[in-house]
């Protein structure tokens, strides 16, 4: 599959997703996000957030930086 409208390659993409996963649970069972705690909250959001780049696999804050973990540009040929 080309990185049509991705700019987060299929490795960082896997990582986000583990990360993101276990920072999610983390926040709502060890730190209480459920309950409203704010740095349970604050850990769930951050954690959601990984795990929703790794998903879709685009990350809006490689924009500004031009970055991007993927092989393929949008023509479909290697990038350099």
């Amino acid at each position: 599959m080309a990185c049509a409208c991705t700019n987060v390659g299929p490795t960082e993409r896997a990582a986000r997703l583990i990360i993101g996963l276990g920072t999610l649970a983390a926040g709502f069972a060890a730190l209480g996000a459920a309950e409203g705690q704010t740095a349970g909250v604050i850990v769930a959001i951050a954690g959601g957030i990984m795990t929703m780049t790794g998903l879709i696999g685009f990350c809006p804050l490689y924009l500004p930086f031009k970055g991007k973990s993927c092989a393929v540009t949008r023509e479909g040929t290697p990038a350099r």
